[in-house]
This record gives structure tokens, C-alpha cells and sequence, in this order.
């Protein structure tokens, strides 16, 4: 009798584990048929994400329209009291207001600090306080038919970011942010990340003014001397005290 019923026991349990094995496997394959059904749903969801990132990231490579800073007229323009570069730009007033026939002076509106702080944040290069204080007196500036000129901080930026095209062929664009132009002939003005001095650079030779302050210096001097040589008595004196300090 108990060998029946130890029999019976283990005839239940094989069917119970056969019953076990037989739900297992259901479930599995269930579980693999909802998996497979389930792909083209993942591989959409991912096709969607790499459509989303791509559309971000050619939307942030798409330039905004260029649209250049509003001139102003050079009898409005106020140089700031507190101004780091105020004497000079009194004298490049003054020449331009009085000798209009021999000196041409191009003024924009100037960049505002926040301006300023978020090109520094975006091109991640900071400007020296002369140059800060330029462009917030005239968001670029061309004296003299680009004898000497300033562009503004948004076609710096462009140009920045594209590489300076023939002039990193010198290996000189890791090192220096292109601002401008001197003379209009292909030679450069530039700021050396490092120290932040500006250079003149012309075919790969580079001259150091130190800062905004001597490169208008410099045209000041060039352009009186140069095209005006008439004994302006308040040019000479500045000019003068220039020399002796």
C-alpha cells in the first residue's frame, strides 16, 4: 500500500513538473514574441532621437542672418568719461569732426557689457579691458577708409569660428583672435590669447603694440602726419605728450 502511494506522489510530481516546464516555456516564448514584436518600436523610437539630435545640431550650425551694427553720426557720439582709451578717442573725434575732407571715421553703435560677456562665454576667449571699452563706445570702427579698422564682435566670432581660412595655414590661428586690419592691403590686426597684446600681423611677421591704446596711437600720428601736417595745435600737444610718456 505505501509502495502505491509513493508511486502515486511521484507520478503527481512529474506531472506537476511537467505542467511547470510546459507554463515556463510559454511564458517565455511570449515573452520572446513580444520582444521581436517590439523591435521595429525601439528601432523607430531611436530613429525619432537620432532625427531629434540631428535637427538640434544642424539648427546650432545654421548662421543666424548677418545683420551689422546701426552706423551713427560721429557728432553724436559721446566717449564715456570713465573710458580707458578716452584721450584717445577724443583726438580721433576731433580729427574727423574738424578735417572731414582728409579724415574718414565710421562709428556704430556700441556693443552693451552683456553683449561682450556672452562672446567671451561663446568663442571662450576674454578681451582685454581696451578692447571692452571700444566696443562699447563703437561696436567696430574703420578710421580712415581702413587704414585702420576695428570689425564688429560678430563677424569676429564668424571668422573665428571658420578657421581664419589662408591665415591658420601660418599656424597663427590658435594663438591669436582676428580683429581687424591695418592699412587695407591684407595685413592684420589681432589679439594673442595668451597675453591679450595686439599684434600687427603682416605675411607671418608679427609687431607687438601692447594694446588699443598705442595702435591708435599710432593712427592718430600716421594720419597727421600723413595728410594733415598743418600745425593743429591741440593734435601736436596730444601727439607730443604722447611721445614724452
Amino acid at each position: 500500500m505505501k509502495f502505491l502511494l509513493f508511486i502515486a506522489a511521484v507520478i503527481a510530481l512529474g506531472i506537476v513538473t511537467i505542467k511547470l516546464k510546459r507554463k515556463n516555456k510559454e511564458r517565455t516564448n511570449a515573452l520572446f514574441s513580444d520582444l521581436i514584436k517590439s523591435i521595429p518600436e525601439i528601432n523607430e523610437q531611436k530613429n525619432a532621437e537620432v532625427e531629434i539630435k540631428k535637427a538640434g545640431s544642424e539648427k546650432d550650425e545654421k548662421e543666424e542672418p548677418y545683420i551689422p551694427p546701426k552706423e551713427i553720426d560721429i557728432k553724436t557720439a559721446e566717449v564715456s568719461q570713465d573710458s580707458i582709451l578716452k584721450e584717445q578717442l577724443d583726438i580721433i573725434l576731433y580729427m574727423a569732426e574738424k578735417y572731414p575732407d582728409l579724415m574718414n571715421l565710421e562709428l556704430y553703435e556700441g556693443a552693451s557689457s552683456l553683449s561682450i560677456s556672452l562672446f567671451e562665454e561663446r568663442t571662450g576667449i576674454k578681451l582685454t579691458d581696451e578692447l571692452k571699452a571700444l566696443y562699447m563706445f563703437s561696436n567696430g570702427m574703420d578710421i580712415d577708409r581702413c587704414t585702420l579698422r576695428f570689425e564688429n564682435l560678430e563677424i569676429i566670432e564668424r571668422e573665428y569660428r571658420q578657421g581664419y581660412c589662408d591665415w591658420a595655414k601660418e599656424g597663427d590661428a590658435n594663438d591669436y583672435l582676428l580683429i581687424g586690419s591695418v592699412i587695407g592691403d591684407g595685413e592684420y590686426l589681432c589679439m594673442e590669447k595668451k597675453t591679450g597684446h595686439i599684434f600687427w600681423h603682416d605675411e607671418g611677421e608679427m609687431t607687438d603694440y601692447i594694446d588699443v591704446g598705442f595702435i591708435l596711437d599710432w593712427v592718430i600720428d600716421f594720419i597727421y602726419d600723413g595728410y594733415l601736417q598743418n600745425g593743429d595745435e591741440k593734435i601736436e600737444t596730444y601727439l607730443k605728450y604722447q611721445k614724452n610718456n
